[in-house]
């Protein structure tokens, strides 16, 4: 991204004088979109795979049982880990490249 003094030399090689105006916009844009940028990645990071056995917190949080809502607890990660193996495949040997040994085919 340019910064303001990219926006001078473009100035003095064109021989033309930005305004004040348009580098308060530029900068308001620029800083808009930092700002955006930021959510975006702190947005991403929420979703990122937390420990022990690596459950998104979304996911965390719809098998948490009530009082075990601490993803960073190895217990709690690990009881919501189960509930939501329950769910989504019944048993481990169900799991995908993991239970049978056969070729995983996809989702």
């Amino acid at each position: 991204m340019p910064g303001f003094g990219d926006l001078r030399k473009i100035e003095s090689e064109q021989g033309y004088e930005v305004p004040k105006s348009k580098f308060k916009q530029w900068q308001a844009n620029a800083t808009l979109k930092r700002a955006l940028d930021r959510t975006r990645r702190l947005r991403e990071a929420e979703q990122t795979r937390q420990p022990v056995f690596q459950t998104i917190p979304s996911t965390f949080r719809e098998y948490a049982l009530p009082g075990y809502s601490d993803i960073f607890n190895p217990l709690h990660n690990a009881i919501a880990a189960i509930r939501y193996i329950k769910a989504r495949y019944d048993h481990p040997s169900r799991i995908p490249n993991i239970g049978n040994w056969s070729k995983w085919i996809g989702y």
